[in-house]
């Protein structure tokens, strides 16, 4: 199992205001005092904002300092072993998920990433001396875009001992999970066109697909395949989609693994965790599409003079080999 430590990076709305405060030092307050302008309330106010502002962007670095040293201190205290996390002494953990979205705005005002995240205990407090994989199989899903919008959910703990207090411990754990067909194979017709893709599953992990051109019109056309999940709940509801493969060949065949590929646990804070964050961490680019359930196999043949698309779908579902399967929403 890996174990990775990861400490959110210092807001960057705090650290902004802090910045405009300083080049508001620099380009109006000072020059307006050096030239002999020595209002007093104006002076008053501005060196209020410099205060304050420098004196946030303090605080932040100091916290993030202080969650560094939380971090690093915790993980000397964990023995990692290949199916646990051992604790060298018992801690008191809330079992839970860990839920977090965002989302790209593009708006003049509004621009930029934002994000939200929460961990819904789901188990009261107790003490543990140990964190085992197979408490934590599947029951994870990842949604995300090239840009970091979408949705995570992943199950974890969160630590209520005064001395590491809202330390996380997020599980992926993909040991046991399985991928099983329920709709191996489809054929998509359009205008002229006819294209197949068969599916199989190699080692319980690997999705491969073997896509073939039947026939082909006169017209240039793409073949392309998408794998497609969504999830919802009371307040939300994401479906995204994710290029495996596309070409103009008349065959051609692509593979899928289950991510991540082996057991990981993330070692963080409760505050500040992005989704584009957390995977990035991991290791992973984005856009990702990963997780247990339900998914669609989209097989697309795109006219490419037309713009016109002709689409059938096969199905998967990803699930853990021998345990009882639970809902996260």
């Amino acid at each position: 199992m890996k174990i990775i430590v990861a400490n959110p990076p210092i807001s960057r709305i705090k650290a902004a205001f802090a910045i405009a405060a300083i080049a508001f030092a620099i380009f109006v307050f000072i020059p307006q005092t050096i030239s002999g302008n020595r209002d007093l309330v104006f002076m008053l106010f501005s060196l209020g904002v410099i205060i304050a502002s420098s004196l946030v962007f303090l605080l932040e670095i100091l916290k993030h300092k202080g969650m560094s040293r939380k971090l690093r201190s915790i993980s000397n205290e964990l023995e990692v072993r290949e199916d646990e996390i051992v604790f060298k002494r018992p801690l008191t953990l809330e079992k839970g998920v860990f839920q977090a979205a965002g989302i790209w705005l593009a708006w003049n005002i509004m621009r930029g990433y934002r994000w939200d995240s929460k961990f819904a205990e789901l188990e009261d407090a107790k003490t543990y001396t140990k964190i085992k994989l197979e408490d934590t199989v599947g029951n994870y899903i990842i949604l995300l875009t090239e840009d970091g919008s979408g949705a995570l959910v992943v199950p974890g703990y969160r630590v209520t001992d005064p001395e590491y207090e809202n330390v996380l411990f997020l599980i992926f754990n993909p040991s046991l999970l399985t991928i099983r067909l329920r709709k191996d194979r489809v054929i998509v017709r359009g205008n002229g066109d006819v294209a197949e893709m068969k599916l199989s599953v190699i080692n319980r992990k690997t999705l491969l697909g073997d896509v073939r051109r039947l026939t082909k019109s006169s017209g240039f056309s793409s073949i392309r395949v998408e794998l497609n999940k969504q999830i919802s709940g009371k307040k939300v509801f994401i479906s995204l989609g994710k290029i495996l493969a596309k070409s103009g060949s008349d065959r051609f065949t692509f593979k899928y693994d289950i991510v991540p590929e082996e057991p990981m646990a993330i070692v963080t804070c409760e505050e500040r965790i992005s989704p584009k964050f957390l995977i990035r961490k991991m290791g992973y680019k984005l856009p990702l599409v990963a997780g247990v359930g339900p998914f669609i196999v989209k097989l697309v043949l795109e006219k490419t003079l037309s713009g016109k698309e002709y689409s059938g779908i096969a199905e998967i579902e990803i699930v853990p080999e021998k345990t009882k399967r639970e809902e996260i929403f």
